[in-house]
């Protein structure tokens, strides 16, 4: 049930947690493209650590967690337009 005084900043990351808004085309691509660029960038990261005589792994865990963070933040930038305009 929705609180009629909510922020709408707030209710807009409702929203976006529960994907409650449809999206225009261009934005749906640009998720993709987001995904594509930051799924290469942790193949790539990775590979090249990997490829190291040792390595830390919990500091390549926590790097790649970063890049799920940047992945995460840069889709809520052209999602969340969206959802303030609801």
């Amino acid at each position: 049930m929705a609180n009629p005084v909510r922020n709408p900043a707030v209710a807009a990351r409702v929203d976006l947690v529960k994907a409650g808004v449809p999206l225009p085309d261009a934005t749906v691509e640009a998720v993709k493209r987001i995904c594509a660029i930051t799924g290469q960038a942790a193949e790539e990261l990775t590979a090249t650590i990997e490829g190291t005589k040792a390595y830390d792994i919990g500091r390549l865990i926590a790097a790649l967690d970063q890049l799920q963070q940047a992945k995460n933040t840069a889709c809520d930038a052209i999602n969340l337009p969206h959802h303030l305009k609801k």
